[in-house]
C-alpha cells in the first residue's frame, strides 16, 4: 500500500514526488497530476520524471514516498510541456 504522509491530494493538482524525505533538485523528482487513489495506490492524469517525455494515466511508482504541491513557476514549466508534449503526438498522427 502506498504511502504519502501529510499531503492531502486533490484531484488535478501538480506534485512533485521523491524518494527522499527532503525534496531534491526539481529535475530529480517526477512530476504528476493526482488523478485518484484506488486501493491505495496512487494514480497520476499524467507524469514526467526528466521534464522530456510526458507518460498518461500511470500509477506513480512505489519507490515514491513524499510529495509536494508544485509551485506557481513548476505549474507553468509543467503544462507548457504537455502542451508541446500533445501537439508533437498530433502531428505524428
Amino acid at each position: 500500500m502506498e504511502k504519502i504522509h501529510k499531503v492531502h491530494f486533490a484531484c488535478g493538482e501538480l506534485y512533485l514526488f521523491s524518494d527522499l524525505p527532503r525534496m531534491r533538485d526539481p529535475e530529480s523528482c517526477l512530476w504528476g497530476v493526482y488523478d485518484r487513489t484506488d486501493s491505495g495506490r496512487i494514480y497520476l492524469e499524467h507524469m514526467a520524471c526528466d521534464l522530456t517525455r510526458i507518460g498518461h494515466w500511470l500509477p506513480l511508482p512505489s519507490k515514491y514516498r513524499y510529495a509536494r504541491r508544485a509551485s506557481r513557476d513548476e505549474l507553468r514549466d509543467f503544462f507548457y510541456l504537455l502542451g508541446c508534449d500533445d501537439t508533437l503526438a498530433q502531428a505524428a498522427r
